[in-house]
């Protein structure tokens, strides 16, 4: 078996202070997450007090796998930014959650969430 990606589309969120979104995979087998990369479509400066958070979480509200901030470092259109994960195995079924939080006024989030799973048997 080969890696495959999963690519989620995350349209523009503007107004939420926090928004979750349940996936799965849907391949046979388990797989591990061995990379994730989050691709903004909106340039977003690093801003200590009003930023934007998108993380990613093994099962709805599960433990963190890791996430990315525009606390101190900027979102820039175009330019992948790469997770550093924990590891973790899923099946077919099992929920990746994604977790998009902001703070203060924050800024409008949307991109596209890259995940790369490799077959573990």
């Amino acid at each position: 078996m080969d890696k495959f990606s999963l690519l989620v589309d995350i349209a523009p969120i503007t107004s939420t202070t926090t928004e979750e979104r349940e996936i799965c995979h849907g391949r046979e087998g388990e797989w591990l997450l061995e990379s994730a990369y989050w691709v903004p479509a909106t340039t977003l400066a690093a801003d200590g007090t009003n930023y934007v958070s998108v993380g990613l979480n093994e099962g709805a509200g599960g433990t963190s796998l890791g996430a990315l901030t525009t606390a101190a470092t900027a979102n820039t259109k175009g330019t992948a930014r790469t997770f550093s994960l924990t590891s973790a195995l899923f099946g077919a079924t099992d929920v990746i959650e994604i977790d998009i939080n902001k703070a203060g006024t924050g800024g409008t989030v949307d991109g596209c969430l890259v995940l790369v799973f490799a077959p573990v048997r």
